[in-house]
C-alpha cells in the first residue's frame, strides 16, 4: 500500500510552520508552528436576537461549531500551545479549571488526539471533592478520552493559586519520568492569544469575500474568563483593518483584574499597547462564576426558542445576558451598530448544572391522541416507514409572482398571499432566472453562506437522475475533515480513515443536517410554517430537524417514541431531548406498541391532519429523513469526498464503512460511490432492522431517483443491532470508551458505535476481506445520546483522585482567584 498523508485537507495534520499576519509581525515572540485542531474558518450570520435597539444589527460568529468535543475558543490557543509542548518533546500536559471547564475538555481531547496524556486538575467546593466527579457535561468527555482527574477544593486553589497546583502536579510527575507540559487556566498565555490574533485575520478575510466587502463591524462582543480570547481579538481588531470597538463582559473576575491581566499578556508580546485602550470590559458575573440566575437561564432558553442557537450557562450565555441588558440601559450607545457576537461554545456544561433549573422553563410534552379507527400498517419496522418513491420537488418560483420593470437588473420577487400546492414543471430558463434571483436574495441577507437558500447544481455524474432539487440550504459546517484512525487492535495492512461528520455542527451535527438542507429548502418553497418528524426518544434526527427549523423560523413538532411505562410520563432534558426541548420544540410521545401497530408514515400524517385543521402548513419529513430527496445530502457528500481527495492527498478508498438506520445516508453513499470516479465498496452496518429490509428499502430510495441500479449490487449490509435499537452490550460500551481514549473520537453508542464494533469483530473475523484495504469510516455524530447512556457507561471510567498538595508549596503570584 502506497505510503499517504495522515490527513485530508490539514485536519489533525502534522505541525507547520506558522506565518503571522503582515499587521501582526512586529509582535515578539511570533510562534514558529502551529497544529490544525480547529474546524475553521467558522460562520458568521445574522443573529435576530428578541428586542434589539433601533437600527442595530447583531451577528453571530459560531465558535460553537469549531468542532464537536473540542467545540469552542479553547481550540484555537491549543492549536499554538500544543504545538510548542510537542516541539519541547513533553510527554504529557497539565492543566486546570473549574468542575465543567470547557478548556479543560478541549485540551483533553486535543492532548489525545496528538497521542499525549492529560492531566487535570478540577475545582469543587469541599463537600463534593470527596464524592469525585459525575459523568455529566464536559467531565463524560474528558474521562471517556482517558483524562487523569485530579480534584482540589476551592480553598487550596484559593490559597495556591493556579499556577502553585499546575507547578505542584509538574513536580509529581517529573519525578516518574514524566515530561510535562504546562497549559495555563483557560489556555491564557501570550502564546495562546495568537488563536485569537488568529480569528481577527479570519474574519478579516471573510469580510473581504466580494459580496461583503462594504461589511463592517462597528463592535465586537465576547465574554471575558481567562481574559486570553479578548487580548487577542482586540490586539487584532487593533492592528488589522477590522477596527472594531471590543466590548467584553467578565464571567468570573472583576473588570479590574480583566484588565490586568490583558494588559499582561500584551506585554508579553511587546506589544506596546494599553488594554483599557483595545476594549471595554463590564461585569457580567451575577451570583458568580458558573453560577447562574434565573434571569440569565431565561435569556438562555429564549435565545434557543427565537434563533436556534444554543448558549452555555457560564461564558457565552452570561455575556449574551450582560450585553442585551446593557442595550436595554443604554440604547443610545447601540443604535445604528453592526456589532458581531463570538459565540464561544461551552453547550455540554448545560448537561451539569442546568437541567434541573431549565426544566420548568422548557416547553410542555403530551402523548399524542391516536385515532382508534386508525388501520394498523402492513410492516412493523421500528426505525422507518415504507419508502415513497413519488416525491415531489417543488422548485422555489411558485410563492412568488415576477414583475419585470425594463431590464433583467430591476426583477425582484413578491410573495403571493395564497397558498400554493400544485408542483410545475420549469423550463431551462425560468430555472435560470429563479437561480439568478435567489442568488441576489441571498446577498442581500448578508450572512457569509451559512444558513442561506441557494440554486442546487448536482454533480456532473448525477445529471441523469430525476427529479433533481432545484434549491439547497446551507445548514451544515462543510466540507467536513477526513484523517487517520488508529484504531486500536486494527488488523495488519488495513488503513482505516475517518470522515467527521460529526463536526458538520454542533447543535446539527451528524449525518441529518445533509439531508435536511434539501428538505428544509423544499419545506420553505412550499410555504410552510412548521414541520413535523418521527423518531425514537433519542433521536438525533429530531434533535437535528428541531434545530434547523428554529434556525429557519419554522416551528417544529416531534412525535418521539419511547416504552410504555414512561409514555405518560415528562421525557426530560437528557441527551438529544435537551437541545429539542431548549429550541421550542413541541413533543409529543408514542409507544414503541402504538408506534409497531400503526406505524410512523400514519402518526405523522395524524398530526399532519390535526395541525391543517388548525390552519397551519405542515411539512412533513420521514424518519431520518430517508426518502428520495434527502438522499441528496450524501451524494453531495460523495462529491464533497471526490474534491477532498483531489485537493488534499492523492489517495483512493477501496471501501466506505457507514451505520445504518433509516437508509438515506446508505443509498446516498452508496449511489453515488458507484456513479463517481471513487468506485469505492460501501458497507452499511443496520443498527435496527434486518439486511434484508434495508436493501428494499434503499432499492425504493434508488426507484424514487430513477437510478435503474439494484441496491444489492452498490452496498454490503450487515446486522449490528445486538440487542435491539439504542440498546448496548456492555462489550459495545467498553469498545466506545476504548476508541476515545485511544484516538479521542467519541463514538455514539446508537449508530456509528455499534457500525465501528461490528466493522472491527468482522475485520477480525474475516482478515483477508479486508487485508490491504483503505477504508474510510463515516462518523455520523450522535454525542448528545450518550449523556442517556451515564450509568452503563460509568465501570468503564477510569479513576479519580483528590489532589495531593505538598505542604512546601507556596502561593504563586497570579491576578484574581482564578490565576
Amino acid at each position: 500500500m502506497a505510503n499517504s498523508a495522515e490527513k485530508v485537507g490539514g485536519f489533525l495534520g502534522k505541525m507547520k510552520p506558522y506565518t503571522a499576519p503582515p499587521w501582526a509581525l512586529h509582535l515578539n515572540p511570533i510562534p514558529s508552528h502551529v497544529f490544525s485542531l480547529a474546524h475553521v474558518p467558522t460562520p458568521i450570520h445574522k443573529w435576530n436576537l428578541p428586542d434589539l435597539p433601533a437600527n442595530t444589527e447583531v451577528y453571530i460568529k459560531r465558535e460553537d461549531l469549531c468542532g464537536v468535543q473540542l467545540t469552542g475558543n479553547k481550540a484555537r490557543k491549543l492549536e499554538f500551545l500544543l504545538a510548542e509542548a510537542v516541539s519541547l518533546g513533553s510527554d504529557c500536559v497539565i492543566t486546570m479549571g473549574g468542575m465543567q471547564s470547557n478548556h479543560c475538555r478541549a485540551t483533553a481531547v486535543a492532548a489525545k488526539y496528538l497521542n499525549l496524556d492529560c492531566f487535570l486538575i478540577l475545582c469543587n467546593y469541599e463537600p463534593l471533592v470527596e464524592i469525585g466527579p459525575t459523568l455529566s457535561g464536559n467531565i463524560l468527555i474528558e474521562r471517556l478520552v482517558g483524562a487523569h482527574v485530579e480534584v482540589a477544593n476551592l480553598d487550596e486553589f484559593l490559597k495556591f493559586g493556579s499556577l502553585g497546583l499546575l507547578n505542584s502536579l509538574k513536580a509529581q510527575l517529573e519525578k516518574n519520568g514524566r515530561r510535562p507540559y504546562i497549559i495555563p487556566v483557560g489556555g491564557s498565555n501570550s502564546l495562546g492569544t495568537w488563536g485569537y490574533i488568529e480569528a481577527a485575520r479570519e474574519i478579516e478575510q471573510q469580510l473581504q469575500q466580494p459580496e461583503f466587502r462594504e461589511t463592517k463591524f462597528d463592535c465586537i462582543v465576547a465574554p471575558c474568563g481567562s481574559s486570553g480570547t479578548i487580548a487577542g481579538l482586540s490586539i487584532g481588531s487593533w492592528l488589522s483593518t477590522l477596527k472594531a470597538e471590543v466590548h467584553a463582559y467578565s464571567v468570573g473576575e472583576e473588570p479590574d483584574n480583566c484588565y490586568e491581566y490583558a494588559q499582561g499578556l500584551l506585554d508579553g508580546l511587546q506589544a506596546n499597547l494599553q488594554s483599557r485602550d483595545l476594549v471595554h470590559i463590564q461585569d457580567a458575573r451575577g451570583l458568580g462564576y458558573a453560577t447562574s440566575t434565573t434571569e440569565e437561564l431565561v435569556v438562555i432558553k429564549e435565545v434557543a426558542e427565537t434563533t436556534g442557537v444554543i448558549l452555555d450557562p457560564v461564558y457565552s450565555g452570561k455575556a449574551a445576558y450582560g450585553f442585551l441588558k446593557d442595550m436595554r440601559e443604554n440604547p443610545t450607545k447601540w443604535e445604528g451598530k453592526r456589532v458581531l457576537f463570538i459565540h464561544t461554545g461551552g453547550i455540554f456544561a448545560l448537561y451539569d448544572k442546568a437541567i434541573e433549573e431549565m426544566s420548568n422553563m422548557v416547553g410542555k410534552w403530551k402523548r399524542i391522541k391516536i385515532d382508534e379507527s386508525l388501520p394498523p400498517k402492513d410492516a412493523s419496522q421500528l426505525c422507518v416507514p415504507a419508502p415513497n418513491d413519488k416525491h415531489e420537488f417543488y422548485p422555489g418560483l411558485l410563492e412568488s409572482i415576477l414583475f419585470m420593470r425594463g431590464s433583467l437588473s430591476t426583477l425582484f420577487l413578491r410573495p403571493l398571499t395564497t397558498s400554493v400546492t400544485k408542483v410545475y414543471s420549469l423550463s431551462q430558463s425560468q430555472r435560470n432566472l429563479v437561480s439568478s434571483l435567489m442568488a441576489e436574495s441571498d446577498r442581500n441577507k448578508k450572512s457569509f453562506g451559512f444558513l442561506t437558500q441557494k440554486p442546487y447544481h448536482p454533480p456532473s455524474w448525477a445529471l441523469h437522475l430525476d427529479p433533481i432539487p432545484s434549491h439547497v440550504f446551507s445548514l451544515a459546517h462543510l466540507p467536513t475533515p477526513i484523517h487517520k484512525w488508529n484504531l486500536p487492535n486494527l488488523p495488519q495492512n488495513v488503513d482505516l480513515w475517518i470522515k467527521r461528520d460529526d463536526i458538520s455542527g454542533m447543535q446539527l451535527g451528524g449525518n441529518k443536517v445533509r439531508k435536511l438542507e434539501f428538505l428544509m429548502a423544499e419545506a420553505v418553497s412550499q410555504g410552510a410554517d412548521c414541520i413535523i418528524t418521527i423518531g425514537g426518544i433519542q433521536s438525533n434526527h429530531c434533535r437535528a430537524t428541531a434545530v434547523a427549523a428554529k434556525y429557519l423560523n419554522l416551528d417544529c413538532y416531534l412525535i418521539l417514541r419511547t416504552s410504555k411505562i414512561l409514555v405518560d410520563k415528562d421525557p426530560g432534558l437528557t441527551g438529544n431531548l435537551l437541545v429539542e426541548r431548549l429550541v421550542g420544540a413541541h413533543v409529543e410521545l408514542v409507544s414503541k406498541e402504538d408506534y409497531s401497530k400503526i406505524g410512523s408514515e400514519a402518526l405523522t400524517n395524524l398530526l399532519k391532519e390535526r395541525l391543517i385543521s388548525q390552519g397551519r402548513k405542515p411539512y412533513v419529513i420521514p424518519v431520518g429523513g430517508s426518502n428520495s430527496l434527502g438522499t441528496w445530502g450524501y451524494i453531495e457528500g460523495i462529491k464533497e469526498i471526490e474534491e477532498q481527495l483531489c485537493i488534499g492527498a492523492n489517495i483512493a478508498f477501496d471501501d466506505i464503512v457507514v451505520a445504518c438506520g433509516s437508509g438515506g445516508t446508505l443509498a446516498g453513499l452508496s449511489l453515488g460511490s458507484w456513479l463517481s470516479k471513487m468506485k469505492a465498496k460501501v458497507h452499511g452496518f443496520s443498527v435496527c432492522d434486518n439486511p434484508d429490509y434495508f436493501y428494499n428499502y434503499v432499492q425504493g430510495l434508488l426507484d424514487g431517483l430513477h437510478a435503474g441500479v439494484s441496491s444489492r449490487d452498490i452496498v454490503d449490509i450487515q446486522d449490528s443491532k445486538g440487542l435491539g435499537y439504542a440498546m448496548n452490550t456492555t462489550e459495545e460500551l467498553e469498545f466506545v470508551k476504548e476508541v476515545a481514549a485511544a484516538t479521542s473520537v467519541v463514538l455514539d453508542p446508537v449508530y456509528s458505535g455499534k457500525a465501528a464494533f461490528r466493522m472491527m469483530k468482522d475485520m477480525r473475523d474475516n482478515p483477508a476481506k479486508w487485508e490491504g484495504r483503505r477504508v474510510l469510516f463515516i462518523h455520523t455524530g450522535g454525542l448528545f445520546g450518550l449523556y442517556d447512556k451515564n450509568e452503563q457507561i460509568a465501570p468503564t471510567m477510569g479513576n479519580w483522585s483528590r489532589m495531593d498538595i505538598a505542604e512546601s508549596v507556596t502561593r504563586k503570584d497570579g491576578i484574581g482567584k482564578m490565576f
